[in-house]
């Protein structure tokens, strides 16, 4: 005789308990699904630190420059220049010797072509628009918690950070403490950063147009993708406000992002430094105020990206921090872009005797998403 399947009553509907099984497997798979792609990028646990790198002799780094065409470019003259005078750099300050291997000109276009999309659908929600003054209190209290949430990780003294960043707010006035730090740097990096909104570029379009390019979080996820080198330079613009962590000498510039160490995956060292070039050969009234110099030679131009390219290779090969107010170490941030006064009061042996715990190895914890 032929058997039929045992059945059970769920919710007043008769099913077979095989059929109802599978059901609910599905279900459950289904919500696990949906819920970790959901919520893992913010979990802690996927936030792992980037390994402090075993270095070779020579260091082998891989060199690619990314032009965007509607600013003004650097001259493969430059370049070569540029990566010779790091080179001595980074030999004098680190004791290192680098052999930068210059792969080739690419454009912006074909860079970004390297972000993954998921990473950047989930980086774009960390952007802060300040476009729209209806929403004023809401983007300056994300703003200042941002810059908050930065400080804590960065400052190694409290009063070192408010006399790096005292005399270059817009208000001039006495900080007493952190709070009113934030507070007045909120108030300086919205107020720079709208400077942007209203300049063009030489194509007669907008500085900061519809294009991500000039977003620095967007930057900063390049090394997910299939990124091939340790060293981007670019004539982009990169200027911009986000809620992950906004540093000090940025907010003191507009938004305006020098350069930057990060993740990449495809790197022995486990990460990539870009340096962008656009606040120092570009001239306009804001770069001139921000530089406290209207124009630089060409040698200038040369040196100013060559030491700041060296800060960031800093971080690259040893995970220094920023000794802020350190005015002889390589590691301090540039004070605005006063480029002429930093690179001017660098000194090896002055910054050494300072023994700063932020240029030890592994200063700065540098963390990667291990899901993307």
């Amino acid at each position: 005789m032929k058997k039929h399947p045992k059945e059970v009553v769920y919710s007043s509907i008769i099913i077979p308990s095989i059929t109802l099984s599978v059901i609910l497997v599905i279900v459950f798979l289904s919500w696990l699904f949906f819920h970790n792609i959901s919520s893992y990028q913010e979990e802690p646990e996927h936030w792992q630190p980037i390994p402090l790198p075993e270095l070779q002799s020579p260091v082998v780094l891989r060199v690619v420059y990314a032009e965007n065409s509607r600013f003004k470019s650097l001259t493969e003259d430059q370049l070569e220049k540029i990566l010779d005078k790091t080179s001595e750099l980074v030999s004098e300050y680190f004791s290192v010797e680098v052999i930068f291997d210059y792969k080739r000109k690419t454009n912006i276009e074909s860079l970004f072509d390297n972000l993954p999309l998921v990473v950047k659908k989930h980086q774009s929600q960390k952007i802060i628009p300040i476009e729209d003054e209806q929403d004023g209190i809401e983007t300056f209290n994300k703003i200042r918690d941002s810059i908050a949430q930065q400080i804590k990780r960065d400052a190694n003294s409290e009063q070192s950070i408010i006399d790096y960043a005292t005399p270059y707010l817009v208000e001039n006035k006495k900080i007493n403490n952190l709070e009113e730090l934030t507070t007045e740097l909120t108030n300086t990096i919205m107020q720079r950063y709208r400077y942007w909104l209203e300049q063009l570029a030489n194509d007669g379009k907008p500085v900061l147009d519809a294009s991500p390019y000039n977003q620095w979080i967007y930057w900063d996820s390049l090394g997910y993708g299939d990124l091939p080198y340790e060293i981007v330079i670019t004539n982009q613009l990169v200027a911009s406000i986000e809620e992950n962590g906004m540093p000090v000498h940025t907010c003191l510039r507009g938004g305006i992002t020098g350069g930057n160490m990060t993740f990449n995956k495809h790197s022995e060292l486990g990460g990539f430094v870009f340096v962008s070039a656009f606040q120092i050969i570009n001239d306009n009234k804001l770069m001139s105020y921000l530089r406290d110099d209207e124009t630089y030679t060409q040698q200038q131009t040369i040196n100013y990206i060559a030491a700041t390219l060296t800060h960031e290779l800093g971080h690259l090969l040893f995970h220094y921090a920023h000794p802020f107010n350190a005015q002889s170490c390589i590691m301090n941030p540039t004070p605005l872009l006063h480029y002429r006064q930093w690179f001017d009061q660098l000194d090896v042996k002055a910054c050494q005797k300072l023994n700063s715990p932020m240029l030890k190895p592994g200063a700065v914890t540098i963390k990667y998403n291990i899901k993307w």
